[in-house]
């Protein structure tokens, strides 16, 4: 497992290992890619993806890795590559101009994952997974699979700490924020997507105050676990997380369970962050709030039945 966060000023921290740790630390500061362009400090998004081989490792598809967004230019973070061998870097384009990536997200393509990035315009891009082959020229070595038409468009402009999910082999979830300085509007939809077109599948969720989102597998079963932080809980404005079910049409907009701290406390921040992790052999939900993480071994749902629980033996 690999875990991709904020490290010192201009850098991502990636941290991955079973038994042991093994640590990467990637700067972006003043970075320059072949001379040709120089990346600002803060990195826009990053996903998680299988990517094609690339000559620092000959031979096989490297491993699985976290792959960070700066700017129009992707890096690796593949923490197994030879000493001195630089990271895959690529800028993405929409086959003339380099783009604004505000999210990324992997898509799968057989063995190997293809890239999808959400650009600051509203547009989303599909690159061939091999864009990490080590290219850094001015563009990709191809252009992107395709440029969804006006139809097929995301009706949402993301901002900062927008994210792609993949939900399975042919859907992703956008999920969508703006520009915190211009308001606080969010998106949620499932969208299909193949080498050629990228589909809306069902409604979109539009609460305002989503900061993060992830994908819950119960037995086969999909869910959306999403984080708002500023909600109000009761009296407070505490935050809270909210369960959607996805269908086989999209996504199910009205929540089928909502988690709180029961002991709710104003600016807690509740739902900042959420993720899913394995335990036990079932997946299961974890809430970062302002200075403390809860995880939920047993969930249920609001018509009483239980999404998951601990398994326990009788004696």
């Amino acid at each position: 497992m690999l875990l991709v966060t904020s490290g010192s000023s201009g850098s991502i921290v990636v941290a991955g290992g079973v038994d042991t740790l093994t640590v990467r630390q990637l700067f972006v500061t003043n970075t320059s890619l072949h001379n040709t362009v120089t990346l600002p400090p803060t990195p826009a998004a990053a996903t998680y993806l299988q990517p094609k081989e690339f000559p620092a490792l000959p031979g096989s598809n490297p491993p699985p890795a976290p792959i960070v967004g700066v700017r129009d230019v992707v890096m690796g973070t593949i923490l197994n590559i030879p000493n001195g061998s630089p990271q895959p870097a690529c800028r993405l384009s929409d086959g003339a101009n380099g783009i604004d990536i505000q999210a990324l997200g992997a898509a799968p393509a057989g063995a190997t994952d293809d890239l999808l990035a959400w650009s600051a315009d509203g547009r989303v891009f599909r690159y061939t997974g091999d864009v990490f082959n080590g290219c850094a020229d001015a563009d990709p070595a191809t252009a992107p699979l395709f440029t969804p038409a006006a139809a097929d468009k995301p009706a949402f402009t993301p901002g900062p700490g927008s994210q792609i999910l993949p939900i399975d082999a042919t859907r992703v979830l956008l999920v969508g924020q703006s520009d915190p300085q211009k308001s606080r509007a969010s998106f949620l939809q499932v969208f299909e997507s193949t080498a050629t077109t990228l589909k809306p599948l069902g409604n979109a969720i539009t609460t305002e105050g989503l900061r993060s989102a992830a994908i819950l597998d119960v037995a086969g079963a999909k869910y959306v676990v999403a984080g708002y932080p500023t909600a109000l809980a009761g009296t407070k404005k505490a935050g809270q997380v909210l369960i959607y079910r996805i269908g086989a049409s999209g996504l199910e907009t009205t929540q089928v369970a909502t988690f709180n701290d029961a002991q709710p406390e104003d600016n807690q921040s509740f739902g900042r962050a959420v993720t899913v992790m394995p335990y036990r052999g079932k997946n299961v939900i974890a809430v970062a709030a302002d200075n403390e993480i809860f995880v939920y071994f047993r969930a249920t749902l609001e018509d009483g039945s239980d999404l998951y629980g601990e398994t326990r033996q009788g004696k």
